[in-house]
C-alpha cells in the first residue's frame, strides 16, 4: 500500500513513502521551506511505556545526487533537556538525541543507525562494522522554550546500497528523552522487542540514485612504527604470556570493493591488539569474560562471518563459534565479506605464528526478513591442535503475532578432544508484553 508523504499514527512494516529528491540542499537553520514537501513523520508511539508519546516530534527526510537530509522538531518544553556529550563518534545514547536508521538490504543485513544530541554532536553505527565511524554533518538548536531542532547531513557514500538506478530501503525514525527515559520510534508493531527490529519498519520508495553514489571507494591504511629500548621486543601472546618477539616496523591494511555491497579485505602485519579496549579487568566469577573485537580486520563484515543464530535464554549468551579475540599477534588476514541480493557471506584466512585459520558463513534471508537459513564453517589450527566446526541454522518470525522459532545444529571434530554435536531449538512467543521462550 503507497501513502502520500503526510502520516498520521504509528506506521509498521506494510506502509511505504515515496522519497523526496531535491535539487539543492535545504537549509540547516529552520525546518522549513522544502522540508515540508520531503517525507513527513509525526504521531510516534512511546515504545517504553508502549503508548502513544508523550512528546511531539516531526520528522522530515529529503535526498539528492549525493545526499540524505534528515531535520527533527523536537517538542520538549517543560522537561529538562540532557546533552552531556561534546566528543563526536563516542555515543550520544544517555543524552536526548534523534536518530535516523536504514536498511539499505530491506532485509536487515546492511543496517546503518545516525543519531544527534541537542548541542549537534552526533554517533553512527553499523551492523557491518563495530568500528563504523564515517564523516557526516549534524547540528542542532535549542529555542527559548526548551524545544530543539536538529539536522543530519549523510553522504550517500558512507552506506553500502545494491546496484539499481531505482532503489526500495526500509527506514525508521526514533527519539529519546532522558529526563523521562521515554524511548519514542515513528514504526510501530505490539511484537516489537527493539526498535531497531528491521522487521517492522516501513518502506522507503522510488530512490533515484547512481550506482557510484552508494559504491564505496578503495582504501589504503599504512603504519611506520619504530621502538627501542631493553624491552623492544617484548610482546604479550595471545593467552596472557610474554614473549620475544620481533617489533612490526609496518604495516597495511586494504579494502577493495568488488560491487556496491561486497569487498576485498586485506591486512599486513596489523596492529596486535584492540588498542582502545585494552585494559587490565577484575572479574571475580567462575564465567569467561567475552571481549569485543575492534581489530578492523576482524571487525568489518563480522555478521557474516558468524551467520549461524546464537540460541539462548539471555542475549549474547549462545554459542559464537568463532571467536576472533582468541586469535593474538597475527602476520597476515585475507577475507571477503558483504552482501549480494538477498544473500550475505564472508570467508577469512589468518596466517601467523603457529595459527592458520580459516573461517566462513553464508546466509540467505528473504525480502521482509522473516525467513533465514544460514550456514558456517570454521577450520582453526593453533599450533598442534586442529579444530574443525560445521554448523548450520534457520531462523522464523511471524511479524503479525511475534512467534519466533530459531534451530542450530552444529558438530566439531578436534584432534585434541574427540568429536561432539550440539543441537539447539528455540520457539518463543513476544509481543508488548512479555517474551516467552
Amino acid at each position: 500500500m503507497l501513502f502520500a508523504a503526510l502520516l498520521i499514527g504509528a506506521v509498521t512494516q506494510s506502509d511505504a513513502f515515496t522519497a523526496v529528491k531535491v535539487t539543492s540542499p535545504p537549509s540547516l537553520a529552520s525546518v522549513s521551506g522544502p522540508w515540508l514537501n520531503g517525507v513527513n513523520a509525526r504521531d510516534f508511539f512511546d515504545f517504553t511505556d508502549r503508548r502513544p508519546a508523550r512528546y511531539a516530534t516531526q520528522a522530515y527526510l529529503l535526498y539528492d545526487d549525493r545526499y540524505l537530509y534528515v531535520a527533527f522538531h523536537c517538542v520538549q518544553s517543560g522537561t529538562p533537556i540532557t546533552a552531556a556529550q561534546r566528543v563526536q563518534h563516542a555515543g550520544v545514547g544517555s543524552d536526548d538525541h534523534v536518530g535516523f536508521q536504514i536498511d539499505t538490504a530491506g532485509n536487515g543485513t546492511r543496517t546503518y543507525q545516525f543519531r544527534v544530541n541537542p548541542i549537534g554532536v552526533h554517533d553512527e553505527s553499523s551492523t557491518e562494522n563495530a568500528r563504523y565511524a564515517p564523516t557526516w554533518q549534524s547540528s542542532a538548536r535549542i529555542d527559548a522554550a526548551g524545544n530543539y531542532d536538529a539536522f543530519l547531513v549523510i553522504p550517500l557514500s558512507a552506506i553500502r546500497a545494491q546496484g539499481g538506478s531505482v532503489q526500495r530501503w526500509r527506514f525508521n525514525f526514533e527519539r529519546f528523552i532522558a529526563a523521562a527515559n521515554a524511548d519514542q520510534t515513528w514504526a510501530y508493531s505490539p511484537a516489537m522487542q527493539s526498535i531497531t527490529a528491521v522487521q517492522y519498519w516501513p518502506w522507503l520508495t522510488g530512490i533515484r540514485v547512481s550506482a557510484s553514489a552508494t559504491r564505496p571507494q578503495p582504501q589504503a591504511d599504512a603504519y611506520v612504527l619504530q621502538s627501542a629500548g631493553s624491552q623492544a621486543e617484548v610482546f604479550q601472546n595471545g593467552i596472557g604470556q610474554f614473549e620475544q618477539m620481533h617489533a612490526r616496523p609496518l604495516g597495511l591494511d586494504v579494502t577493495y570493493p568488488f560491487t556496491n555491497t561486497l569487498a576485498f579485505v586485506g591486512t599486513l602485519n596489523p596492529d596486535f591488539s584492540n588498542v582502545e579496549q585494552d585494559q587490565t579487568t577484575i572479574q571475580l566469577q567462575e564465567f569467561q569474560k567475552t571481549y569485543t573485537e575492534y581489530r578492523p580486520f576482524f571487525a568489518q563484515g563480522a555478521q557474516y562471518i558468524n551467520a549461524v543464530p546464537q540460541i539462548s535464554v539471555f542475549p549474547g549468551s549462545g554459542n559464537l563459534l568463532f571467536y576472533s579475540p582468541s586469535i593474538g599477534v597475527f602476520d597476515r588476514g585475507l577475507k571477503v565479506e558483504g552482501t549480494a541480493g538477498n544473500s550475505a557471506l564472508g570467508v577469512l584466512n589468518v596466517v601467523g605464528p603457529g595459527i592458520d585459520d580459516n573461517a566462513a558463513g553464508y546466509a540467505y534471508t528473504t525480502d521482509n526478513g522473516d525467513l533465514s537459513f544460514s550456514e558456517q564453517s570454521v577450520l582453526a589450527n593453533h599450533f598442534d591442535l586442529r579444530d574443525e566446526v560445521n554448523a548450520f541454522g534457520m531462523q522464523r518470525l511471524n511479524r503479525h503475532s511475534g512467534e519466533e522459532t530459531q534451530v542450530e545444529f552444529a558438530s566439531e571434530d578436534s584432534s585434541d578432544d574427540g568429536s561432539a554435536h550440539d543441537f539447539n531449538l528455540s520457539e518463543g512467543l513476544q509481543n508488548q508484553h512479555f517474551t516467552a521462550i
